[in-house]
């Protein structure tokens, strides 16, 4: 049980640090319509025929930050924080977390991902499919899953000076020992 839950965690956080990997050139000149952006969405996981649904709760600072809150019956289990040179993921049931760079990430998944391409996605700049979802498929290794996002619920213009999490109440773990899980 333990082992599937480790599978599940990798599968969900390679995802997640892959879920905006596709290139975005062609909606590079697409000016954004916000300074902040608060959204409530709902993430679907694909991976060997389970689809697992997580509810998310993003906040964008336009081209500085990204804080993407997952949660599963209500509890928030994973914690992301992107700037333009990396990514930060707080495990927080296990109280744990790892960061990486873009560069350090962009070897273990295809196809690369970078900041812009992650706030294009969440915010809506990105293509959507027939149900109004943005969907990617993502290879990380031998795991290949798919992520579909749509949003629920976006305010623009309503967020306060951002504050991220304090990281000492957490135990840094590498990420190859995530990845290796």
């Amino acid at each position: 049980m333990q082992r599937v839950k480790h599978v599940i965690s990798l599968c969900v956080l390679i995802c997640l640090l892959g879920f905006a990997s596709c290139s975005t050139s062609k909606f590079a000149n697409k000016r954004a319509d916000y300074d902040t952006l608060s959204q409530h969405g709902q993430i679907a996981v694909t991976l060997n025929q389970d689809r697992h649904s997580i509810r998310s709760v993003a906040r964008i600072w336009h081209d500085e930050l990204i804080l993407l809150s997952l949660q599963m019956l209500g509890v928030e289990m994973v914690r992301i924080e992107a700037n333009k040179d990396s990514i930060v993921v707080f495990d927080k049931m296990n109280r744990r977390y790892t960061s990486a760079t873009y560069a350090q990430i962009n070897p273990f998944i295809h196809p690369n991902i970078s900041y812009r391409t992650l706030q294009d996605f969440i915010s809506g700049a990105y293509p959507k499919s027939a149900q109004g979802e943005s969907e990617l498929h993502i290879q990380a290794g031998k795991h290949s899953c798919q992520l579909s996002y749509k949003p629920i619920k976006s305010e623009k213009n309503t967020l306060p000076t951002a504050n991220t999490t304090d990281r000492s109440r957490y135990t840094y773990v590498p990420l190859k020992e995530i990845l290796s899980l």
